[in-house]
């Protein structure tokens, strides 16, 4: 389905964030996320607009605790919206892309690709007049496109096929495929068995571009005299490992650090060839983390890995009376499940790494390594219905 040739996906960069949405799942008394979103209030809701999503209380018990939220998170820019269904779910970056049109409105569509949280564009529009929504027939979510001015990075090998759908969807502009000549390979869906008895977990990768969305290990920087500036995740192990770490699991993380820098240094490869523009390509610390649990069902203990991106952040650059603000936010990440962390480490170096780009660094103090171990983070909570130029 052809959308309005004047319309254009909104940028992950450019632009002063504005209309950030929320959505708080239904197991909030079992998940900190209510700490997640308090503080995203107190960082953005001064002066940036809210939409926050609460979902359909089960009992009375369940509607008097969320009233004492709500009312607790009270701000001049914040917005409630209540939902007609029971479960929420956190990812809003995958319920829908955002588009402005060429009257300054905000243009929602769902795709085939983005199940979670569909109906929330069909809500927000009742609340909002500017904002109209469609559904089309794209096979990408969110969290596998990020946009600058006049191109598109995107992943998703399904989604190279047909270019000229991205266009007439999204807007005529470059696209550029996220895609590695190098596929993984390793990992089983029943895990890995190491001699200490744990089943070892890696749930994270695609084989073509080797985490499954591509907002976890790359992030645009925009663009100096000409030249675009790319900040692109190079795995690293969080930890070191204590003396009596196995070595067989020390195998199978290395594992996943090896295969997945091969696919990430394949990309950087190949957006040179794929694209005439220039890049500055900078890489960055992804710290590879681990979580523990015991499966009852299995009557064994398990270990998840996963990714502490810094990565997968919330940027802004825009021009306020004739200067360049450049904002960043950071994601925390505080466990990284064994070993001693050099999570504090790696934190400061991508401080670093954005102060000398030019960029405010302000870093969340909540701890998202439990969001890690749900393969998400910062970026993946939240999406953006406004940017203002």
């Amino acid at each position: 389905m052809k959308i309005s040739k004047n319309s254009e996906l909104l940028s992950s960069v450019y632009g002063r964030i504005d209309g950030l949405i929320l959505a708080i799942p239904l197991q909030i008394k079992n998940f900190p996320y209510e700490s997640y979103f308090r503080e995203l209030i107190e960082v953005f809701g001064t002066d940036k607009e809210i939409l926050l999503f609460y979902p359909k209380a089960e009992n009375d018990k369940q509607a008097e605790e969320f009233s004492e939220i709500l009312n607790s998170l009270q701000k001049p820019m914040l917005y409630f919206i209540a939902s007609g269904v029971k479960q929420l779910n956190p990812w809003t970056r995958d319920a829908f892309l955002s588009l402005k049109t060429a009257d300054k409105r905000t243009l929602l569509l769902t795709t085939c690709s983005q199940p979670q949280n569909r109906y929330l564009a069909g809500e927000l529009i009742k609340v909002k007049e500017n904002i109209s929504w469609q559904s089309v027939n794209l096979n990408l979510t969110g969290g596998n496109i990020l946009k600058a001015d006049q191109y598109a990075l995107f992943g998703n090998a399904n989604a190279n096929k047909d270019i000229d759908v991205l266009k007439s969807c999204l807007g005529d502009i470059d696209y550029i495929p996220i895609v590695s000549d190098y596929k993984m390979s390793g990992f089983r869906a029943e895990g890995k068995t190491t001699s200490d008895g744990f089943i070892n977990f890696y749930s994270a990768f695609d084989r073509h571009q080797g985490i499954f969305h591509i907002d976890l290990f790359i992030t645009l920087a925009g663009a100096e005299n000409g030249i675009e500036y790319i900040l692109i995740a190079e795995p690293v192990l969080g930890f070191i490992p204590n003396d009596d770490t196995a070595a067989d699991l020390l195998e199978f993380a290395n594992l996943i650090i090896n295969e997945t820098a091969k696919v990430i240094n394949s990309i950087i490869s190949n957006l040179e060839k794929n694209t005439q523009r220039k890049f500055t390509v900078i890489r960055n610390p992804m710290p590879l983390i681990v979580f523990e649990e015991f499966r009852y069902d299995l009557g064994k203990w398990q270990r998840n890995w996963n990714w502490a991106s810094f990565n997968n952040c919330l940027v802004e650059i825009y021009n306020r009376d004739s200067k360049k603000i450049k904002n960043v936010w950071l994601p925390n990440y505080k466990v990284a499940g064994m070993g001693i962390s050099l999570l504090p480490t790696f934190t400061i170096q991508n401080k670093f790494i954005f102060e000398a780009l030019g960029f405010s660094v302000f870093q969340m103090k909540n701890d998202y390594s439990l969001l890690a171990n749900m393969r998400g983070s910062l970026h993946c909570i939240t999406n953006i219905i406004y940017r203002i130029d």
